[in-house]
Formats: C-alpha cells, sequence, structure tokens
C-alpha cells in the first residue's frame, strides 16, 4: 500500500507525491535504534531488563522475581529489630513540549545535492538516516541546522519523520520542500518521558539509618522500545541518589511494551524519576519513624571514601564530594528552621489553606564516553577575524556562546572578533549526537584544541609583531600559513576505579528548598520560595548555567505537578495542545527564586574546570513535590481531628500531583462547612 505525501505553495493547491511503504519503513528504521544516552552506557538497542546489584559492597546477580502482587506500603518489624518498608510510586510521563515542533526545509542543488535544515541533535544519524531512504551516498546528503527550538532529547530521533519526508518530497517534485508540524499532531506522533511504575523495599533501623534497599522500574517505551532502553538503564545506574547502603542494594528494571506512540529520551531521562524515588523513600522512613525527613537524609548521606553500588569512589581525586556543604550552606541561606517553624504556625491557624517546606539534594553522575566533536576554525587573514565550527547542536543550552567564550580565552581576542557558525555536515562531519548534558564541554574542549594548533602556528608571528593579532594573522596568510584548523575530541574516561558501571568521571551536585502553599479545597498550588545552590565547578558562563538551572527546575515542576499526559482505552492521548495540556506558565513560577552557585570548587577532572548543567538540577524539583506532600500532611492531620478516623502517617501519592490528587488527599468535604 502506497503512503501519499501532499506538498501545497497554498492549501487549496496540493500535487501529491507518492512513497511507498517500503521507502517510508526506510525513513523510519533508524527509529529503531538505541540513543546516544543508550549508547553512551553500552546499553544494546534490545534490552528488557537492566539492574544492578551489590551486597555488602560487593557486585552479585540481580534476582528475577516480578513486580509485588500488592502495591499499597506496608511495614513489617524483623526479629533483629530492624523495620522493612514496601510502597509502589506511580509516575506519569511527560511531553517535550518544545516551542518548535518538528521541521525540515529541503533543497535540492544543480548537481542534485540534497540539504536538509532542520531541527535535530544528531546530525551524522540525520545524514546518514537520508542515505538510506533517498539511496544517496554522504556526499550528495548535507545536513545543516543554526539552532533548534528546544529537544530535550525529543530530536535525537524522532524528527527523522518530518526531515525524510521533507526530502523525499523535494526529491520526487524538485522543489523546495518545507514541513512543520502543527503542535497536536507534534505531540500525537510521538511519545515523551517514559510512564514508570516503581516498586520499592527498604529497610531501616530506628534511628533512621537506611541498611538495604530494592527498587523495581516498569517502564511503558511504548511501540518502540529502542529509545526508551537507555532511560531505563539510566534510571537504574543514577538511582542510589546521594546515600550510602552498607548491605544489598538492588535497582533493576523492565522495558513495557505498549500500543502507545514510541517513548524516547526527555531531559533527564530515567534518572528523574529514579533520583525522586530515593527521596520518597527517605521520606517512607522518616513518616514511620516519627523523624524529621532532613535528619534520615543526613544520617544516610556518602561520605568521602565509600564506593557507590556502580562502582564510583566519592571524594576520589576527580569524583570531589560537595552535598554536604552545599546542604549546610542552604540550610543557612534559605533560614530552613525559622521557616519550617513559620510554616507549622500558619498551618495551625488555617483549615483550608496548608503551606509545606522541603528541602531535596542531587548527585548526578557525568561521563565523557560516547562523545565526539568536531571543530573548524578558519582565520580570515584580512582582519584576523574568526568563524568557527562544531558539531554540537545549539539547542538552547548556550553552546555557541561557551564555544566562542572558549576560542576568545584561548587566542586572546575580542569576544565581538568571532562567529559560530552552523553545524553542518558538509562542513564539519562525523559528529555524535547532542544529549546527555556533557556535549557543550566537549564541543568547547575540541575548540581548544584548534586554538592550541592555530597558537603553535602564530606564535611566531605574534612575537614578531609585538603581540598584534590582526598583524600576525595577516603577515602568516601572507607566508602561506594554514590559517584552517581542524579538530576532533573524543573524551576518555577519568574514572580511576577500572569496574565502575557507570562511567562517570564525576558528578554535578546541588540542593534546593521549596516553599509552598495549597488550597486544600481546589488543589491549587503556588510556589512560595525556592532556593537552589549547585555546585558547577568553574562554570563555563554562569549566566547561561544559571539559566540552565532555573529552565530545568521549572520544567521538571511541571512533571511534578500539572503534566498530566491522560489517554484513553485505545491509548491514544486525549489531552493534546496548549488548551489541554499544561506545562508550566506564568503563575506556577515560584513568587521568590533565589539561585547560587558553589564557590572555590573547581572540578579537577572537567574542562576548564567545570562541570555540565543541562540536566542535573531537574531532580531538584522533587523539593516541590515533597513540599506539597508535607502541606498535604497538616490537611490530613486536621481532617483525622475532625472525623476521629486516623489518615496521619505516611501516604503514596503519584506524579504528577495534580490539583484534583491533592484535593482529593487533603481530604476535604464540604460537612465541616455549614452555612
Amino acid at each position: 500500500k502506497a503512503v501519499t505525501l501532499r506538498v501545497s505553495e497554498a492549501e487549496e493547491e496540493a500535487p501529491e507525491a507518492s512513497m511507498t511503504q517500503a521507502e517510508l519503513n526506510g525513513a523510519l528504521d533508524m527509529l529503531r535504534t538505541s540513543t546516544i544516552l543508550a549508547r553512551r552506557m553500552g546499553v544494546p538497542a534490545a534490552v528488557k531488563q537492566v539492574g544492578v546489584r551489590t551486597v555488602n559492597g560487593k557486585p552479585a546477580p540481580i534476582t528475577t522475581a516480578g513486580r509485588a502482587p500488592t502495591r499499597t506500603p506496608t511495614a513489617t518489624t524483623n526479629a533483629d529489630g530492624t523495620t522493612t518498608l514496601t510502597g509502589t510510586v506511580s509516575m506519569g510521563g511527560q511531553k517535550h513540549f518544545f516551542l518548535e515542533t518538528q521541521t525540515a526545509i529541503a533543497v535540492l542543488d544543480e548537481e542534485d545535492r540534497v540539504k536538509v535544515t532542520c531541527g535535530h541533535q544528531n546530525p551524522t544519524e540525520t545524514q546518514t538516516t537520508l542515505m538510506s531512504v533517498l539511496g544517496l551516498p554522504a556526499h550528495k546528503v548535507e545536513v545543516a541546522c543554526r539552532r533548534v527550538g528546544g529537544g530535550y532529547g525529543g530530536k535525537l530521533e524522532y524528527h527523522l519523520q518530518t526531515a525524510t519526508a521533507a526530502a523525499i518530497a523535494a526529491t520526487k517534485l524538485r522543489l523546495p520542500v518545507q514541513l512543520h508540524n502543527e503542535r497536536v499532531d507534534d505531540m500525537a506522533m510521538m511519545g515523551g518521558r517514559e510512564p514508570m511504575e516503581v516498586d520499592y523495599t527498604v529497610t531501616c533501623d530506628n534511628s533512621g539509618l537506611i541498611s538495604d534497599v530494592s527498587m523495581l522500574y516498569e517502564a511503558d517505551g511504548g511501540n518502540d522500545q529502542a529509545m526508551s532502553a537507555g532511560s531505563l538503564f539510566m534510571a537504574t545506574a543514577w538511582s542510589d541518589g546521594c546515600y550510602y547502603t552498607s548491605g544489598e542494594f538492588e535497582s533493576k528494571g523492565n522495558l513495557i511494551k505498549t500500543s502507545k506512540p514510541g517513548n524516547s529520551s526527555c531531559r533527564a531521562p530515567g534518572n528523574l524519576q529514579s533520583i525522586s524515588v530515593r527521596e520518597i523513600i527517605n521520606e517512607h522512613v522518616a513518616m514511620h519513624l516519627a523523624m524529621d525527613i532532613n535528619a534520615v537524609r543526613e544520617l544516610n548521606f556518602y561520605q568521602e571514601g565509600q564506593t557507590t553500588p556502580f562502582g564510583d569512589l566519592i571524594g576520589s581525586s576527580v569524583f570531589n564530594w560537595n552535598v554536604p556543604e552545599l546542604w549546610s550552606n542552604l540550610k543557612q541561606k534559605a533560614n530552613y528552621e525559622a521557616r519550617r517553624e513559620a510554616v507549622a504556625k500558619f498551618n495551625a491557624e488555617n483549615r483550608y489553606r496548608k503551606r509545606g517546606i522541603s528541602m531535596s539534594p542531587t548527585k548526578y553522575g557525568m561521563g565523557g564516553d560516547g562523545y565526539q566533536i568536531g571543530t573548524l576554525l578558519n582565520v580570515y587573514a584580512s582582519d584576523g577575524t574568526v568563524e568557527v565550527h562544531h558539531g554540537g547542536c545549539e539547542i538552547g543550552q548556550g553552546i555557541n556562546t561557551k564555544v566562542a567564550q572558549a576560542v576568545a580565552y584561548a587566542l586572546g581576542i575580542p569576544l565581538e572578533s568571532i562567529l559560530v557558525g552552523e553545524n553542518n555536515t558538509k562542513i564539519n562531519p562525523n559528529n555524535g549526537g547532542t544529549g546527555g548534558s556533557g556535549t557543550s564541554e566537549t564541543a568547547v574542549q575540541s575548540a581548544l584544541n584548534a586554538c592550541a594548533t592555530l597558537n603553535a602556528t602564530l606564535e611566531p608571528y605574534l612575537a614578531a609583531h609585538g603581540g598584534d593579532w590582526a598583524k600576525a594573522c595577516k603577515a602568516a596568510g601572507s607566508a602561506g600559513e594554514n590559517l584552517s584548523i581542524t579538530s576532533f575530541y573524543m573524551p576518555s574516561s577519568l574514572n580511576p576505579n577500572p569496574d565502575s558501571t557507570t562511567g562517570f568521571d564525576y558528578a554535578t551536585q546541588g540542593a534546593a528548598c521549596s516553599e509552598v502553599e495549597i488550597d486544600c479545597l481546589t488543589g491549587e498550588v503556588q510556589i512560595l520560595q525556592v532556593d537552589l545552590d549547585m555546585d558547577l565547578g568553574n562554570s563555563l558562563n554562569p549566566a547561561v548555567d544559571i539559566g540552565q538551572v532555573e529552565g530545568g527546575f521549572i520544567m521538571a515542576v511541571g512533571y511534578f505537578l500539572t503534566e498530566e499526559v491522560i489517554q484513553n482505552s485505545g491509548e491514544a492521548q486525549l489531552n493534546l495542545g496548549t488548551w489541554n495540556y499544561k506545562p508550566p506558565c506564568a503563575y506556577d513560577i515560584p513568587q521568590v527564586l533565589n539561585v547560587s552557585l558553589l564557590a572555590g570548587n573547581p572540578n579537577p577532572g572537567g574542562v576548564l574546570r567545570s562541570k555540565a548543567c543541562g540536566e542535573p538540577p531537574m531532580a531538584l524539583a522533587n523539593s516541590v513535590y515533597l513540599a506539597v506532600k508535607d502541606a498535604i500532611y497538616s490537611a490530613r492531620a486536621d481532617a483525622s481531628t475532625a472525623t476521629g478516623t486516623d489518615y496521619t502517617g505516611f501516604v503514596q501519592l503519584p506524579v504528577p500531583l495534580t490539583v484534583q490528587e491533592i484535593s482529593k488527599a487533603c481530604l476535604a468535604t464540604t460537612s465541616p462547612m455549614p452555612l
């Protein structure tokens, strides 16, 4: 059966260009491969189960038991006096909801070469797919992109449908073709963050010290599991959070195939869920023991010299450990203890308005394996200005700004003398994908390597002209020196432990404190104040990085509170488009948002001593979720007093914690409100 592409200059005029089902299948073949994130971690595309298990710090085979028959929280007292708790966290999906939907423009030149300009995060894979679909060699397929209007992992591979469709139509019709998805269609044709059901078992003593943790993640990969394989692996590989487990630690996952659109990498894939589940475990322990949750956290924090279940040595020469300092600093800067007392006072005086406050830390492992970025550095001898092309994709993370600054720094010239050109496979081929938060630092190092080569060439000319850059470049050009420099950088692991299963070289770390106010009747939430303190080493650009911290945090607030993906019995999404799907808007932004960066802590193994920042802040938004739960607990205590029924104690609530779920959890009824 043929599939028809309808192409038009105007809506009422639409000549047809047909392609066979085989051609369409070829266009979609690359969607069935693993993502850059999965490849980076060595996960095959066909993976169905992943996991790690350690017993007393030593690797052990993962268990094969399936999900627990009961999903309600339980507590069991063991013979040695410890307590074993079980629970299940239901975590929904999330759409990428980029500002720019999937889009592509395809143009043929006089030699029948095809140039496709599209929003993407992977130029080489896009080129390879177009080659396969069009039956053309690489030198006749050019893929270009100046900037992308948001990616978040949704344009690593799911852009290929629009890119190939535009290229096929342009080739068939021999006309320029533009394709730009309407928002509703864009949301319907692809999945997003994988929904997960997470079962956990935790054993602790009466002081709150946790000895054993077991987590089982079941991820809904949709009808195409390849993209979700990396997300599931990342869920398990980041699942220890900031906490040491002295006994048995197990984290494993199963990938479930359904008839929904294939889910895919979405900013902080998998680990946004797993880092947050570890915090919910702390909450469960604290509520069961009637302890302050921060006391449980602090008792179980990693200490320098301890090893993670994945073989990473905390506090090693490259893996520095700053969470305790960040935590202590934030407690003081956010005035946590005084605000905690003020929250309790407010709640005692109000029945249907409640406040909650919560802190949360994060440890986000980063490694260089799987990244590869090339750089072309062109110096114009006539005036010494510089144009640089690198293999990373500008998706809003400020990669072009960082590369330009690094080049200016390395060459000792003004920033205005540098222009960053478009990402283009004809100019700069064979690059890896942009994702996982490490592309910016990889591109910067690649550019620095090119600058080092250029500086060596120009050294005698600079000496001869008193350091005058423009004169030195003109002299070098007149002497026939090559002023077009290429470099190619592929990081190697710095992890000193050869047994590490993650490939982490370091961890970006941070802490958050969030205070909220909820309406118990409507479930509406106001985020009163958020304080974020991040360890980004020597930031490559503090202004850009603070923007990334703020943006990542708010995107995750949407995941935890508002962005419910609703599907019918046929697993088609019902709430498509901007009217029905609810990403964070103006009134979801904290009334006070303070962001600070830890000073004086360079990353020993980082590019220019920096750390990655795009995804690490995401999990800190679980502090908002836990703050809302803190407010709900106060409402439930009031309901217990009013009804005589005990509603206190730990309660398991889903993600997202929507207004409906909040209102229901608060147990607010009209019975105590007589007119």
